[in-house]
């Protein structure tokens, strides 16, 4: 994951934005909106919009923690894991021919709040995560288990697509903690990249080597 992650930052880590370049730069690939491909998730607000049909409509409507929402005359309806135009295919094909001969749907994402962020590198749980509603980049290292022992903190890396382009910029969690510097927003799409101490790591990888008996030998 590491890799991947890294790919497209020809000079690696060092190259990367920092300092305030860092947030100038994720403030302006921030996204506007979820593309077509997006999939609801729970907590998303939502609006079903039946043509013609007022009193068949939601507004406005959140999609619950099991993932559904509550329709009149169909009741629950499963909205997560699919697209706005998927939802509405699958309500026009529930609405059809029982209640309307054809039905048109219209699905609208009012408030994007279901995002998926991969993880990697030096941090305890790597991997995709989910989270809800408005995330830091330290919410998202805690949801990953927090930074590993090697974990070379000012060396976090956030990658994020925009417009087909991929961006980079390089956060210093220490500073973040301690209040001299913001902690950014992070969105759906991400990529966080937690660096590696080579210092703390020769040491580690050191003492590994070293035979028991010659556990206080220098090196």
């Amino acid at each position: 994951m590491s890799a991947a992650l890294l790919s497209g930052c020809a000079g690696g880590a060092k190259d990367v934005p920092s300092g305030a370049l860092a947030y100038a730069a994720m403030q302006s690939a921030a996204p506007q909106q979820a593309d077509d491909s997006y999939l609801l998730g729970p907590g998303d607000r939502i609006s079903i919009l039946v043509y013609g049909q007022t009193d068949m409509s939601l507004e406005s409507v959140i999609i619950g923690p099991q993932g559904l929402v509550s329709m009149p005359l169909l009741g629950p309806v499963k909205a997560v894991g699919t697209t706005a135009a998927g939802l509405a295919k699958g309500v026009e094909s529930n609405l059809r021919p029982a209640y309307l001969r054809n039905p048109q749907v219209t699905v609208n994402v009012l408030e994007y709040t279901s995002k998926q962020v991969a993880v990697g590198g030096q941090v305890n749980s790597p991997g995709v995560i989910t989270i809800f509603g408005n995330s830091d980049l330290t919410t998202v290292l805690a949801k990953a288990g927090g930074p590993a022992q090697l974990a070379k903190l000012n060396e976090v890396i956030v990658v994020r697509q925009r417009d087909g382009q991929r961006m980079a910029a390089r956060f210093d969690i220490r500073a973040i903690n301690e209040g001299s510097m913001a902690d950014p927003v992070i969105y759906g799409g991400d990529k966080v990249f937690v660096g590696y101490n080579s210092a703390k790591g020769f040491y580690q990888d050191a003492i590994r080597t070293l035979p028991l008996f010659a556990l206080f030998q220098s090196f």
